[in-house]
């Protein structure tokens, strides 16, 4: 989406995903995710992210061959 705004934060997008929210930080910092940097240091995110974290971490989990666990209701 071309046109989307910059308004999650690390934590809705970890709450989402589930992962933590130290994943989607360093993600960030390492240049797999975009995102703006308030003047007070909160990094936002675009809600497509929510599927970038996914795919990356779904194909980071692969190659070390370990598969997230069911999620049990």
């Amino acid at each position: 989406m071309a046109d989307e705004m910059f308004s999650e934060t690390p934590n809705s997008i970890a709450g989402a995903v589930p992962c933590d929210p130290g994943l989607v930080r360093d993600y960030c910092d390492w240049g797999l995710l975009e995102y703006r940097r308030l003047r007070n240091g909160t990094r936002l995110l675009k809600p497509s992210a929510v599927e970038r974290v996914r795919k990356i971490r779904a194909e980071r989990l692969a190659r070390c061959g370990r598969y997230p666990r069911a999620v049990r209701a």
